[in-house]
């Protein structure tokens, strides 16, 4: 072999670091849309849920007047 000749290698990405990477991006995104939705829109969902349970109602009887 002359001496300018040299062998490449290949970097090569096993299949399990693929699936590592992709499922740490994935955890990383689900861990900021929970970090969002409590943290930083806790407060308005908090206000809305309690508006929409509560309701104050007045019902008029059906009876007549007991004496």
């Amino acid at each position: 072999m002359a001496q300018g000749v040299r062998k490449r290698r290949r970097f090569r990405v096993g299949r399990p670091t693929v699936l590592m990477a992709a499922f740490c991006v994935l955890f990383f995104i689900l861990i900021n849309r929970l970090y969002h939705l409590q943290i930083i829109e806790g407060a308005n969902y908090s206000a809305n849920f309690t508006m929409q349970t509560t309701r104050t109602r007045t019902i008029k009887s059906t009876r007549g007047s007991i004496y």
